[in-house]
């Protein structure tokens, strides 16, 4: 009986112990630069990757990104520096190089990257709207113009681009160009069209200052 049950025991043993022995770390996907999602949101009217997928929001993309790092097996802590520059176009490089491989965690870098793309995807929607908007139906005159100029606003239209002032014209309504275009009208339209334009220059003087004080307020911070 004691024999047996050694025999037994001995048996349980060989089968228990390829549970206990160490699992060997899992091996994800091998990742290509292929693989990596190219960062471009569908309302972009121009996209940098042709041909690639493109996102509905900053969000969307980044979990893309996180989903795409996890198969692969791999830390996104230690390898989202390496791998999320392949994702951008190279007119990003140097804020890559001076803004986002100096971030601590990921973490810290999904933030600055949010905040960096949300605000450049609001003006370039901004941007798409100003240049494709057209006067409604039963909108006024003066509610048309004072939609345009908050899109102006909020695109940051360059002070020298003379398609701000044409686009302006070109989005009225036929009917309505008639008559803004009779003689009693012109000086109104003048009037209308330097308003845009005198906007547009305040516009591009506030920005350029809001930029100077960020630039100052982030040598502050860098300085020991």
């Amino acid at each position: 009986m004691r024999k047996y049950g050694a025999q037994l025991l001995a048996l349980s043993g060989k089968l228990v112990s390829p549970v206990i022995t160490p699992v060997k770390k899992e091996i994800g996907l091998r990742l290509t630069q292929n693989d990596i999602p190219k960062f471009q949101l569908s309302s972009w009217p121009d996209v940098p990757f042709p041909g690639e997928k493109c996102y509905e929001s900053v969000e969307h993309f980044l979990r893309s990104f996180e989903k795409v790092i996890y198969s692969a097996a791999l830390d996104i802590q230690e390898v989202w520096r390496r791998y999320l520059p392949v994702s951008l176009a190279f007119d990003h490089d140097d804020w890559i190089e001076k803004e986002l491989k100096r971030c601590d965690t990921w973490n810290t870098a999904r933030i600055v990257f949010t905040n960096k793309f949300l605000t450049d995807n609001a003006r370039t929607d901004a941007m798409h709207r100003l240049f494709t908007m057209t006067m409604n139906k039963n909108e006024s005159v003066s509610s048309y113009m004072t939609r345009f100029l908050s899109t102006c606003i909020e695109a940051g239209a360059n002070k020298n681009d003379p398609m701000v002032a044409a686009r302006f014209k070109a989005s009225f309504s036929e009917p309505v160009l008639e008559k803004l275009f009779k003689k009693e009208t012109k000086v109104m339209v003048r009037l209308v069209l330097s308003f845009v334009q005198d906007m547009v220059v305040q516009l591009q003087i506030t920005m350029k200052m809001i930029a100077i004080a960020k630039q100052k307020r982030k040598m502050m911070l860098r300085r020991p």
